[in-house]
């Protein structure tokens, strides 16, 4: 997909989902029944089946920013090709077996006229894992630090981290949405060992 066409589908996308009619997106004024949640240096919309991760950029499009996202996205889905291969997976105490996937991202697209960049991946809807009787879970902090320690030395990822509010719990699986709190703690380090 082209810069401008990739422009011009965010920005269909912005005009549907965000603004009410006449408004501009530094407003803050969100259609509230598409809107899922603040991170760290983003915020999520849902649009049907799609997730919207919305980083915004103060003058014209911040090539740092893209650089980062793009890696962001490599990492995330050479991440969900490594779960697949390897098959995590948690015992509960109860002895139900929760595979691990993560939630690949599908695209980034760009708005000039909006300046926003944009993650779009799955919109996965169940609980998130710290809002379950699993949540703070000795057995499941300490499977969550493993997986993601086995992450970061497979991929050549540092910064991984696998944390409780960015995870859902779905259908009897435990699915990752974000793989960090911060995309810019994300660095590569040595040669990326496997591209899965």
């Amino acid at each position: 997909m082209t810069e401008q066409a990739s422009s011009s589908r965010i920005d269909r996308v912005i005009e549907e989902i965000l603004l009410n009619r006449n408004q501009d997106l530094g407003s803050g004024n969100i259609k509230q029944k598409n809107f899922v949640g603040w991170g760290f240096n983003s915020f999520v919309c849902r649009n049907g089946g799609e997730a919207y991760k919305f980083y915004w950029v103060d003058r014209g499009l911040d090539m740092g920013l893209l650089k980062k996202l793009k890696f962001y996205r490599e990492a995330t889905n050479d991440a969900a090709k490594l779960c697949e291969t390897k098959g995590y997976k948690f015992t509960s105490q109860t002895g139900v077996d929760y595979p691990l996937r993560v939630n690949p991202f599908t695209e980034i697209l760009m708005s000039n006229k909006y300046r926003v960049i944009v993650g779009v991946s799955s919109f996965i809807d169940g609980p998130k894992l710290d809002e379950t009787d699993m949540g703070g879970d000795i057995g499941i902090l300490g499977f969550l630090d493993q997986v993601g320690g086995e992450m970061v030395g497979q991929l050549g990822v540092a910064g991984i981290k696998l944390a409780e509010v960015n995870i859902k719990v779905v259908e009897g699986a435990l699915v990752v949405t974000d793989l960090c709190i911060d995309i810019t703690s994300l660095r590569k380090f040595g040669k990326r060992k496997l591209r899965y």
